[in-house]
């Protein structure tokens, strides 16, 4: 294998050089093909004369003003080439005369190239424009495109009747421009403001800061819709056109009617498509990297704050679960001590009250039975009735206290109204009750919730309000039932909604969520306490 190493070397290098080889063949047909068509083109088109000094002059020196500032026209590009209409024109002049045209030289402004072309430095030039003092020194060909002058303004500004016709317009002109030098000629009496370049002038209009702009259409156009400017229109035109034409300096005067043949020899069909090419159709979509990274920034500071934003609001949410967990250990931690002390408040009733009562009714019977006299037999009979009297009403209040019997047998109403007769009793505060009867019979479970929150509202009242008025009302409004209770007294202590171990109204709040309902509750100092209740149904 090591051995036929350099032979496999050896075949590799024979395969890429006859590779090479046939494409260069290839490739060297089309420029025979192309040197034979000029050859063809050179005998049926131009004199023997003009056939003798292309032979003498197979490379032709074009000279051009660099730069974008001649667009669609003729300009540079980013990479220092000739583009443009004229670089079209070029090439079909060079395949058809068979001659190599070396666009080299970048010149600042057209001074410097008419220079070039005086002293001999260029050969020609594509796009100068013609002066009196230029046509003696360098030949001019016949316009390849006359490009009208015209009057250019706003949407919504009145029509113009022509140049002769700006009285008191702000006119914008390019400085060194066509429409600049037949002004200053012909017009001196046109006031006009100068501008840099045509895309500032179109500015200028957009912006309001000029009312006409004078340029030829061609370029107008093509700008306008670069830009995206969509508010201007043609106001009046000109009799004059801006015509792009070829130069040569005098020492290259015969290549002039050389290139009018050519371009003569040029279809309608392939100058249209080439004026498409570069005015109607070619628009630059360059990708604008400071905009982009603006954009990237921006959709960066948003999604970072989408993300802050989210994080809050998650950090919040858990700090809210964390709460309401709290809450409701701590609500079910107080509901169980108050079972609790319920229990224990119920066993005391039970042994003392109950239990002493009984143990005296036990010991009254035992004595009834050892009495033998008659009187006595009464007086310790009317005593053992008022003990089992005595122990009858212990055990309905120990019912009550646990499963008031009169929401059972007369329903929620009632109830209420009972309550507020004990409340009245018991305190000595006047308790108004206002209930609207329906149809509507409420659950089980939302009667004793309801009646439950009353009972706890009326004990908080009795604690801590010093009221002396209290109103209740009950009513149905839509699809509601609601629970108003309200009192006139000192009001709860500031900061009552934050306060740890308020369990009375949370455990409220907790019943009236229990039954998809809620509660809220309106305090305000010295003037009392309100409490509504909102139940769906």
């Amino acid at each position: 294998m090591i051995k036929s190493a350099p032979l496999l070397f050896l075949l590799s290098l024979l395969f890429i050089g006859s590779f090479i080889y046939c494409n260069n063949c290839q490739a060297s047909k089309p420029v025979k093909e192309a040197s034979d068509t000029a050859k063809q083109w050179r005998k049926n088109w131009l004199t023997p004369q003009e056939q003798q000094w292309l032979s003498q002059h197979k490379v032709i020196i074009h000279g051009m003003v660099g730069g974008k500032r001649h667009k669609p026209f003729e300009y540079t590009d980013d990479y220092g080439q000739h583009q443009g209409l004229t670089s079209d024109y070029l090439k079909i002049i060079s395949e058809k005369l068979g001659i190599e045209i070396r666009s080299t030289f970048r010149f600042p402004k057209f001074m410097a190239l008419a220079n070039a072309l005086r002293s001999g430095e260029i050969d020609f030039s594509s796009y100068l424009p013609k002066t009196t003092n230029l046509q003696k020194d360098v030949n001019f060909s016949k316009a390849i495109i006359k490009m009208p002058v015209v009057l250019l303004g706003r949407q919504n500004a009145a029509i113009i009747q022509g140049l002769d016709s700006l009285q008191n317009e702000r006119v914008a002109v390019q400085y060194g421009s066509f429409a600049h030098s037949f002004l200053a000629k012909n017009h001196p009496h046109v006031e006009v403001t100068f501008i840099e370049s045509t895309i500032e002038g179109l500015q200028a209009l957009d912006h309001n800061e000029t009312d006409v702009f004078i340029h030829n259409v061609f370029s107008a156009e093509y700008h306008q819709r670069k830009l995206g400017i969509t508010g201007l229109k043609i106001l009046a035109t000109t009799p004059y056109d801006y015509e792009i034409m070829f130069a040569a300096s005098k020492s290259m005067a015969p290549l002039i009617p050389i290139i009018e043949k050519a371009i003569s020899d040029i279809s309608e069909r392939e100058k249209r498509l080439i004026f498409d090419k570069w005015i109607n159709i070619q628009i630059e979509k360059k990708l604008d990297i400071k905009l982009v990274i603006q954009s990237l920034l921006v959709v960066a500071i948003i999604v970072t704050l989408i993300i802050a934003l989210f994080t809050y609001w998650n950090r919040q949410l858990a700090e809210k679960v964390v709460e309401r967990t709290t809450e409701l250990r701590n609500l079910a931690r107080h509901m169980q001590q108050v079972r609790e002390e319920e229990k224990a408040k119920l066993a005391r009733e039970i042994h003392d009250e109950l239990g002493h009562t009984l143990t005296a009714l036990s010991i009254g019977i035992r004595r009834l039975r050892s009495c033998n006299d008659e009187q006595q037999r009464i007086d310790k009979s009317k005593e053992l009735s008022q003990l089992v009297k005595s122990a009858s009403q212990t055990s309905k209040q120990i019912m009550t206290d646990l499963r008031p019997s009169i929401l059972e047998d007369l329903g929620l109403v009632a109830a209420i109204e009972w309550l507020a007769h004990e409340f009245k009793s018991r305190h000595e505060v006047n308790c108004h009750v206002t209930a609207h009867e329906t149809q509507i019979e409420l659950g089980e479970e939302a009667s004793i919730a309801l009646f439950r929150i009353t009972q706890e509202s009326l004990t908080n009242i009795a604690k801590h309000a010093k009221a002396s008025q209290v109103e209740i009302i009950l009513t149905f409004q839509g699809k509601e039932l609601l629970l108003l209770i309200s009192d006139n007294g000192q009001g709860l202590k500031l900061g009552w909604s934050t306060k740890e171990g308020s369990y009375g109204l949370q455990g409220m709040r907790e019943r009236a969520l229990a039954l998809g309902g809620e509660l809220t509750v309106d305090s305000k100092k010295n003037q009392g306490v309100q409490l509504l209740v909102r139940i769906p149904l």
